[in-house]
């Protein structure tokens, strides 16, 4: 899941960002007969920043759209207010992620108390429809603060995930520290055994059949090796999980063979 998200994270961001933008202004405070007010800048400016100026744009064109319908004087202040709150996050958008927490949080309350600077400013100077200072103070707090407070916990939610990755690599190195230890006991085994068996070898009055099965035992044992090296490096870097299938029974009697075989060998 979280490989699907990375690799469609703008697609995941447009379309979260238009659905929190239709739900926000589902829910609008009427200033005016002609104009509306509500929270939808949060997603637009958040989304962008986060996103990339392609994201910054398709939530542009959303919320736009989503205005339309409502109709009065207020889709064009909406338009060329959202056009500069884009052209803005668009511009900052490259920047904000390596900001700071503390100038994320200054960077985001500034759009919110711009916009709502330029909105008031425009519907005064356009339209010459002034608006209750109380009414001004309470829309610039109330947009200012939720975009801090989604801000503040968007960014705790990815330090989060950060710190929760550097304590599974961090265990992990552990881990395979720990097995090395391990591994190198297993290797060893195998290669006892195959030194043994080379040894043996070296009889002149060896039967055939026995040198055969001495080779081939050798062999099988430094495939063993290999396989537990290969084993702990895909531990250390994980690969494409393959399934295998074993004889429990004939497991069991070489390794039992290979018991008394090396009794001998040892005696």
């Amino acid at each position: 899941m979280h490989k699907l998200y990375r690799k469609n994270a703008k697609t995941f961001i447009i379309i979260l960002g238009g659905i929190q933008i239709l739900f926000c202004m589902s829910f609008t405070v009427i200033g005016s007969p002609d104009f509306i007010f509500d929270l939808r800048l949060i997603p637009v400016v958040l989304g962008g920043l986060y996103g990339g100026p392609v994201v910054s744009i398709m939530l542009f064109i959303i919320v736009v759209a989503a205005r339309i319908p409502f109709g009065g004087n207020g889709v064009w202040i909406n338009f060329f207010n959202m056009l500069t709150i884009t052209v803005l996050t668009v511009y900052l958008s490259s920047k904000f992620r390596a900001f700071p927490l503390s100038r994320k949080l200054y960077t985001v309350v500034a759009v919110a108390l711009s916009y709502t600077v330029l909105i008031f400013l425009m519907k005064a100077a356009v339209f010459d429809d002034l608006s209750n200072f109380q009414f001004i103070l309470l829309y610039g707090l109330a947009l200012s603060a939720g975009i801090f407070i989604v801000t503040y916990y968007i960014e705790i939610m990815r330090q989060n995930q950060l710190l929760h990755n550097a304590v599974i690599k961090s265990d992990k190195i552990e881990v395979v520290s720990q097995l090395a230890a391990s591994v190198s006991h297993e290797v060893r085994n195998p290669l006892t055994v195959t030194r043994g068996f080379l040894q043996m070898l070296k009889d002149p009055t060896i039967e055939e059949k026995k040198r055969l099965y001495y080779l081939n035992t050798a062999i099988d044992e430094l495939d063993r090796a290999e396989t537990i090296i290969k084993d702990y490096l895909n531990f250390a870097k994980p690969q494409s999980e393959m399934d295998s299938s074993i004889c429990v029974k004939e497991e069991i009697e070489k390794a039992l063979e290979l018991i008394l075989l090396m009794q001998i060998i040892f005696r």
